[in-house]
């Protein structure tokens, strides 16, 4: 089988945003829009963020630098 799109849970998300952002605990993590750009919204303990994945392969990386 051959997967084309799939979706990160929050839990995972919330993980490594805790591993590799210093952002204190992390209270709560969910999935606020699905598309070209799946976004989190993240709650921690120093601040709220939103995280955006987008799909792999879809941009290329001076795209995501200009982002």
């Amino acid at each position: 089988m051959h997967c084309i799109y799939s979706t990160a849970s929050a839990d995972a998300v919330a993980s490594f945003v805790a591993e590799r952002f210093q952002v204190g605990a992390i209270a709560s993590c969910r999935l606020v829009r699905r598309g070209l750009n799946d976004t989190y919204a993240i709650a921690a303990a120093k601040g709220r963020c939103l995280l955006r994945l987008p799909r792999h392969g879809r941009r290329r990386v001076s795209d995501l630098a200009w982002e």
